[in-house]
């Protein structure tokens, strides 16, 4: 079966990465955005489609379970990379959609849309802490993707 193959890269599109790191937490305010690129098949290597993406956030430490169970995470998709032939539209998004928790749950995840083989989306998280919010360390979060199979 010709699956999809997700894979995460850092913002600057060399290294794979599978979770982002925040490593100063400050209530009452926006963190810094972090950009990553969510590639289906990035070799190019034949391929099906990731339809009908979803993406979520699983906290690692005490403070990123925290940050993901109370969906104080924020995401947007924001471009495509990939060749100018691919069936592909680029849905960038304005605002952010609070995420955290299981990919199965609505309104836990951010719905980012199809990825074809050789393609990425260039996503955006950031924290959205409230005021009070509690600091417990360094808050490591896990990001996760997950699609469905194109209906036929």
């Amino acid at each position: 079966m010709n699956e999809a193959k997700l894979s995460f890269y850092d913002m600057f599109d060399e290294r794979r990465a599978t979770g982002v790191p925040w490593a100063t937490l400050k209530p009452a305010e926006i963190s810094e955005e972090k950009h990553l690129w969510l590639y289906n098949r990035r070799d190019g290597s034949p391929g099906g489609l990731a339809a009908r993406l979803r993406v979520t956030a699983i906290g690692l430490t005490p403070a990123g379970q925290t940050i993901c169970s109370a969906k104080l995470i924020e995401a947007r998709s924001d471009g495509i990379a990939g060749s100018p032939e691919l069936p592909f539209v680029d849905d960038a998004q304005v605002g952010f959609t609070p995420i955290g928790g299981s990919l199965l749950d609505s309104g836990k995840y951010l719905d980012i849309g199809d990825i074809p083989p050789g393609g990425g989306r260039r996503l955006i998280f950031r924290l959205n802490l409230p005021e009070g919010f509690e600091d417990y360390g360094p808050a490591l979060i896990l990001l996760t993707a997950g699609y469905r199979e194109p209906e036929s």
